[in-house]
């Protein structure tokens, strides 16, 4: 369907295959997409046995314009100039394909370094019926000379640029944010809207709900009520909703909802709750249906004078100082925190900036009294911080 597509458009002329998430998977997929890079559909993949170290050769034939017959009419190889996108994340046939296409001129390579992967995942079945897959036999790559290498680190990017710097070369950051998490809303005709103002899935602090509610009361279409959504079971305290709750208030939201009232998990928390709600019922009724506010200006993008913001940046800087791994594959990427631990002071030098894109600032700071260095680096969109994050540097 996507090469229908491109064939429909004639100006096309350049073709990118974002492969900079993907994990990998059929080593079927990948000969059907070495066949659209072909010239005529052939595709040979190599590897060496390592069961008896026999190296051999594999030829397919791709019916890339499924029209029955396994013929030079298929294949677009030299129709198009195919770029491939790798990062970290590229691995197995991932990093399989921009290799073979590489080893075959049919692509350049853009991004990152692809993540590595270099034997076809043998699956097997034993006598319980377990069913489980290890790294089979078939060991990717092609012989140099004499010797065998394998495709395992054999990839050489073209056109390097880190996942930063994707973002405005591969991306239009602004519609992509706005699309996934900010959108329009302020352009469509609606009586009521709910933002998903989800604190501790971007920022970690309840500040957010004010920054974030500053902007959308602001850009609302006039015709439209303003609620705020809130998070209650996103990996912060459950009682920081009161204090999201206050901020969207102060901000202009006229009421609130919750991801989910499930996150109200005891009996003290859904009283307190309840008598949060009824005086804020009191509050409209007081007030003609209204939650008075006083309109605030943009809230500030430079990170260093948020107060509920940098001390989040300096905890996660302690963790990584004590060798916890604070981030995992998570809802927010971000491992819990168990806030009843204490950690040494930190002794933070001058955040120093490094550069960044247009949605994104890094610093590098070190701590003196660890001698430790970090990268920091603050993402954000329209008026507001959405998101930040503390990496090592080596």
């Amino acid at each position: 369907d996507a090469f229908d597509q491109i064939k429909r458009n004639g100006n096309v002329k350049n073709v990118v295959i974002d492969l900079s998430d993907n994990g990998g998977g059929s080593a079927a997929a990948l000969v059907a997409a070495l066949g659209f890079l072909s010239e005529d559909g052939e595709v040979q993949l190599t590897y060496l046995d390592q069961l008896n170290q026999d190296y051999r050769s594999e030829w397919y034939h791709v019916d890339t314009n499924l029209d029955g017959r396994f013929d030079d009419q298929d294949g677009y190889g030299g129709q198009y100039n195919f770029y491939i996108l790798t990062s970290g994340l590229s691995y197995s046939c991932a990093n399989a394909l921009p290799y073979f296409a590489q080893q075959r001129n049919q692509a350049k390579i853009i991004g990152e370094a692809p993540g590595g992967g270099d034997c076809v995942v043998a699956y097997y079945l034993d006598a319980y019926g377990h069913v489980g897959g290890i790294s089979g036999f078939k060991q990717l790559g092609s012989m140099v000379g004499d010797a065998f290498v394998s495709n395992e680190s054999a990839v050489t990017v073209d056109h390097p640029f880190s996942a930063d710097e994707a973002d405005s070369i591969y991306f239009h950051p602004e519609k992509v944010a706005e699309f996934m998490v900010y959108q329009r809303f302020h352009d469509w005709d609606l009586a009521y809207v709910f933002p998903m103002v989800y604190t501790d899935f971007y920022t970690h602090y309840p500040q957010f709900a004010y920054d974030a509610t500053v902007m959308n009361q602001r850009d609302k279409n006039p015709r439209t009520t303003l609620f705020c959504g809130l998070d209650t079971e996103l990996g912060g305290p459950a009682e920081a909703i009161f204090e999201k709750m206050d901020n969207a208030f102060r901000a202009g939201a006229q009421g609130v909802s919750l991801y989910t009232s499930e996150g109200l998990g005891t009996a003290q928390l859904r009283r307190r709750f309840k008598a949060y709600a009824d005086s804020m019922r009191v509050v409209r009724a007081a007030n003609g249906g209204y939650v008075p506010f006083t309109p605030a200006a943009a809230a500030p993008l430079d990170p260093f004078t948020h107060t509920g913001l940098m001390p989040a940046v300096e905890r996660s800087i302690q963790r990584l100082v004590a060798g916890e791994a604070i981030h995992e594959k998570s809802v927010n990427g971000r491992a819990a925190d168990d806030l009843s631990k204490s950690y040494p002071a930190l002794d933070l030098g001058p955040y120093e900036k490094m550069g960044g894109t247009e949605r994104l600032d890094r610093f590098r700071v070190t701590d003196r009294a660890s001698g430790k260095s970090f990268e920091v680096l603050f993402l954000h969109q329209g008026d507001v911080i959405w998101g930040w994050d503390v990496r090592n540097l080596e």
